[in-house]
């Protein structure tokens, strides 16, 4: 049975400098009123519907900017032949279903290429291992023309 792991908290809004680009989706459904001697902001159901849903579409697609930056850095992303770039991933992971599946939640907040990646070498080929192995198959060939030998000349 998988056991839980030990609880750490992480504040949720990092503070620091915003370097987050905003913009103007309407300007209809949003004015200002008065409640109990205080000026409020008052957003209509459909600017809040309007705004839900671009939010949803701008996590699923756009993310951050900085963040596609930094992912636009990695050249190399590994295949036959090729050594993938290794990248340092700072930010808070989480696994989110620990009884199940084991889920990894990962919300980074840099990533970093530590190194490139790029073409392999090819490896040289151990010259012990090319000798033992051409060893191997002439020892094979001579017994198999013993064998073949002692046949005939038991069948004679």
């Amino acid at each position: 049975m998988a056991t839980t792991p030990e609880f750490k908290y992480a504040p949720m809004f990092q503070v620091g400098k915003d370097d987050t680009e905003y913009r103007l989706l309407t300007k209809e459904g949003v004015s200002t009123g008065d409640f109990e001697g205080h000026e409020i902001l008052k957003v209509s159901k459909e600017a809040l519907t309007l705004l839900a849903q671009q939010a949803f579409h701008d996590v699923e697609f756009m993310l951050r900017r900085s963040h596609n930056e930094q992912v636009a850095q990695i050249k190399n992303w590994g295949s036959y032949q090729v050594k993938g770039a290794t990248v340092r991933v700072t930010g808070i992971y989480r696994v989110a279903d620990v009884n199940n599946t084991g889920t990894l939640d990962v919300t980074a907040y840099v990533v970093r290429v530590v190194d490139e990646g790029g073409p392999l070498e090819p490896e040289l080929v151990n010259t012990h291992v090319v000798v033992a192995g051409v060893s191997l198959v002439v020892l094979g060939g001579i017994l198999t023309g013993v064998n073949v030998y002692q046949r005939r000349r038991s069948r004679s």
